[in-house]
């Protein structure tokens, strides 16, 4: 039998078998993107969404966003590096990693926050957040 967990509108597809231990995901923080021009970038989502430079200036990598939603924009090739989850349970990412032989990246202590990176099978890292996401450069790491 399969149990159905819902996550920010996405099903995820979970064993119901699984005993192992995991990263409580409370929602999606943030999506971290090149992009061709951060002027432009700012401009779109601003005009159409109402977003707010919450963080930098657009000739600098910023953060964009509202309350629900922000975007780390930075100038290069158009693709996204990474996204960041709010999670529940912070203090167990390092164990749960190990129990899953998940690879960790490194760890950084925010403006906003404190983040565990663990990269995915593709190598693209997956932020893991205890408070709030949404600053652009690391404090001590």
């Amino acid at each position: 039998m399969e149990i159905f967990q819902k996550l920010s509108s996405i099903y995820y597809l979970i064993p119901s078998n699984l005993t192992m231990s995991i990263i409580k995901i409370t929602g999606i923080d943030h999506i971290k993107m090149e992009v061709n021009n951060v002027q432009e970038t700012v401009d779109f989502y601003s005009k159409l969404f109402g977003f707010k430079i919450l963080e930098g200036t657009p000739s600098h990598p910023c953060i964009i966003g509202n309350d629900a939603v922000k975007l780390c924009i930075h100038q290069g090739e158009s693709s996204i590096w990474h996204f960041g989850f709010h999670v529940e349970n912070y203090e167990e990412i390092k164990p749960i990693c190990g129990e899953h032989h998940a690879q960790l990246g490194m760890e950084a202590h925010w403006a906003h926050s404190d983040s565990e990176y663990v990269i995915d099978p593709c190598g693209r890292e997956v932020e893991a957040f205890q408070s709030l996401g949404w600053g652009a450069f690391a404090t001590s790491g």
